[in-house]
């Protein structure tokens, strides 16, 4: 795509949630990732992101490698839930250990829920799992979250909702251990 200095805007649709996966695909020369399933809205504002983002630096994406972002960039943001903390990182530190427990325990309760095939249930528990994701700005799960509620409240195939959310519990895996990481040093920052 590079050789052929084309700056037609290209979107990769995956079923992958894992970073990794997303990482391959902008290296590869991708615009942007788009995570199965999605919603329309997703898709639309996907596109027309890129598309700006195109009109904006066409010559510039020409002259070097396409990245949406640094492969050392972190899925998650904390600035949101800093500035409600006042610059207090111990509440910061809390919230995020409050995260990761709760995502855990939700997360069990959904697949379990699901396996004993009460799709209402699960989605409860998908539901209360989508705020906290949002306000982490981990977009792409909660995006796939909310896609896997409404399945579970319209019956969809309960055996291809359990392994997407699965698929989504990896990728909370993988955040939950980089969180870990941020608790303890917020918390060395904490006993100084």
């Amino acid at each position: 795509r590079q050789d052929l200095r084309s700056s037609i805007p290209v979107i990769a649709i995956t079923a992958n949630v894992h970073n990794s996966e997303k990482e391959k695909c902008i290296s590869a020369g991708m615009n942007a990732v788009v995570i199965k399933p999605f919603s329309e809205n997703l898709i639309a504002e996907t596109i027309l992101n890129a598309i700006r983002h195109k009109d904006d630096t066409t010559q510039e994406k020409m002259d070097k490698p396409v990245a949406e972002k640094p492969a050392n960039q972190k899925p998650y943001d904390l600035i949101t839930l800093e500035k409600a903390s006042n610059g207090n990182s111990d509440f910061v530190a809390r919230m995020l250990t409050l995260f990761c427990m709760s995502g855990e325990s939700l997360f069990v309760k959904a697949k379990d829920s699901l396996a004993d095939g009460d799709s209402a249930k699960a989605a409860e528990s998908i539901h209360r799992l989508i705020p906290s994701c949002r306000q982490l700005n981990i977009t792409q799960l909660a995006s796939t979250l909310k896609q896997l509620e409404d399945d579970c409240i319209v019956n969809k195939n309960s055996a291809n909702i359990l392994h997407q959310l699965n698929d989504c519990y990896k990728y909370f895996s993988e955040i939950k251990q980089m969180l870990t990481q941020e608790i303890a040093t917020l918390q060395k920052v904490n006993q100084k």
